[in-house]
């Protein structure tokens, strides 16, 4: 594996900092009720999923899809997520990784959906404290949004709706990443934009 240059560095910076403000601006609407939260997660994930796309088009070694994760993660934990956050980036940006070089040896578009779908789950880091640390979170929530939020939250987010999220966050994931593909190929590859 060879070292990333600069070029590429750039690259990854302006694809993630594209893939945050997506995910930041469309997670806000939230802020109005807990019960936007499985929606915007789910609807961030499908609108990021283009600008994804059309960077795995351009990037042409293993990493650095595990990197912009990192540096996602790490962004959201800057901003107030939990630390698991990270982990849960980590974890999904190297097995997507995976999957998108193995897309890319094989020519398979389907390997990069799938690729995004779990790419897509670096978010489950801010969900999975749901299920083990129920209190402390409500106590967080009413702080920074007041009790009648909290409340709402705490008896919206049980365990079932957690993993139900993850469920939708992923399958949201690989609807975005089929959409991503489709638009890569019908626009950027027919202008030579990009190579196929």
């Amino acid at each position: 594996m060879r070292i990333i240059n600069p070029r590429e560095l750039i690259t990854l910076g302006i694809f993630s900092v594209i893939m945050v403000a997506i995910t930041m601006v469309i997670n806000m609407l939230a802020v109005f009720t807990p019960l936007l939260i499985p929606i915007t997660k789910s609807l961030s994930g499908i609108v990021a999923a283009i600008p994804f796309v059309l960077y795995v088009s351009r990037v042409n070694q293993a990493g650095p899809i595990a990197l912009m994760a990192v540096i996602i993660g790490l962004v959201m934990v800057l901003a107030g997520d939990y630390i698991l956050t990270l982990a849960s980036a980590l974890i999904a940006g190297v097995i997507s990784d995976l999957l998108c070089s193995a897309a890319r040896r094989r020519g398979s578009p389907l390997l990069v959906v799938l690729g995004y779908g779990v790419f897509n789950l670096w978010s489950a880091g801010g969900l999975l404290p749901l299920i083990f640390m129920r209190q402390e979170i409500a106590q967080q929530v009413a702080q920074q949004l007041g009790d009648q939020y909290a409340g709402v939250f705490t008896a919206l987010f049980t365990v079932p709706v957690v993993c139900w999220t993850l469920v939708g966050i992923f399958i949201s994931g690989l609807a975005g990443a089929g959409i991503g593909v489709r638009i890569l190929h019908q626009h950027f590859v027919r202008a030579g934009l990009v190579q196929k």
